[in-house]
C-alpha cells in the first residue's frame, strides 16, 4: 500500500512538474522602426503608399496603393491597385517584402527599407493587354518616406 501511495504521488510531481508555463515575458516584437506609414510618388510621378502595422509581434504590411500609368493606344490610361487586410497583406522579412498580384512572376512589388525612415522598390504590373502577343506591363520605381 506504501508503495502505490509512493508511486501515485512521484507520479502527480512528474506531471505538476512538466505542464506547460503560459506565462510569456518576452513576446516577439514587430521592430518598430518600420511600423507606420510611408507615402510618396513613384517614377511616373503618381501616388503610392504603404502601412506597415504590428500584428501579433510581427511587421506586416496592412495597406497599400499604387497608382500606374501605361499606353492604351494612342493614349495613356491611368489605374489604382490597392488592397488593406487588418491581418496583415506580406510579413516583412528582415529589411524587405515582396507583394504579388498573380502567379505571374514580373506581376509585383518589390520593397526594401534602406532606413528606419525610407521605402525604396521597383514595380511592374500586369495591365492585362497585349502589343504582338506579348503582356504589357506598367514599370517604374519609387522611394518614399514615413510619415
Amino acid at each position: 500500500m506504501k508503495t502505490r501511495i509512493l508511486f501515485l504521488l512521484l507520479a502527480a510531481t512528474i506531471f505538476i512538474a512538466c505542464s506547460k508555463d503560459d506565462d510569456n515575458s518576452n513576446p516577439v516584437v514587430a521592430d518598430p522602426a518600420y511600423v507606420g506609414t510611408y507615402e510618396g510618388t513613384t517614377s511616373q510621378s503618381k501616388e503610392v503608399s504603404f502601412v506597415v502595422s504590428n500584428v501579433d509581434g510581427k511587421a506586416y504590411v496592412t495597406k497599400y496603393s499604387i497608382t500606374y500609368t501605361y499606353l492604351f493606344g494612342s493614349s495613356t490610361a491611368t489605374a489604382t491597385k490597392s488592397l488593406t487586410n487588418t491581418q496583415g497583406i506580406i510579413q516583412v522579412n528582415g529589411n524587405s517584402f515582396a507583394i504579388s498580384f498573380s502567379a505571374d512572376a514580373n506581376d509585383k512589388i518589390t520593397c526594401a527599407f534602406t532606413s528606419a525612415t525610407n521605402l525604396t522598390g521597383t514595380f511592374s504590373i500586369d495591365t492585362g493587354l497585349t502589343n504582338s502577343g506579348a503582356k504589357v506591363y506598367s514599370t517604374g520605381t519609387f522611394s518614399i518616406t514615413k510619415k
